[in-house]
């Protein structure tokens, strides 16, 4: 019988990073998840300076990431629901000028 050092419950963003940080240092892990499939909406959709710096030690590159990355204007609108038809407020990053400067890259 194999020996796991650890068990990884999900395998979401961070556990699929926890067992590439593991197996980097050479830690058996085994990573358990409940979904079969994959999700169309996942939780995660903003990575800070930390999480590059990390994914980069992991070997991926800066062209990689951004490749996958998701257009910057679905980044940009924040909406307030009380149900998925009933929007009560919004936040539009885009449309002041003075807010499209700072969220764009140099």
């Amino acid at each position: 019988m194999k020996t796991i050092e650890v068990l990884i419950i999900g395998a979401g963003p961070s556990g699929m990073v926890s067992a590439l940080c593991l197996a980097k240092l050479g830690i058996s892990s085994l990573v358990v998840e409940r979904n079969t499939t994959l999700n169309p909406h996942p939780k995660a959709h903003e990575l800070n300076a930390r999480s590059i710096e990390i994914l980069s030690e992991l070997g991926f590159s800066y062209e990689e990431l951004e490749g996958e990355a998701s257009p910057k204007s679905d980044g940009a609108r924040i909406l307030f629901c009380n149900t998925i038809n009933e929007e009560f407020g919004r936040i539009d990053l885009e449309e002041d000028e003075e807010r499209q400067e700072k969220y764009t890259r140099h």
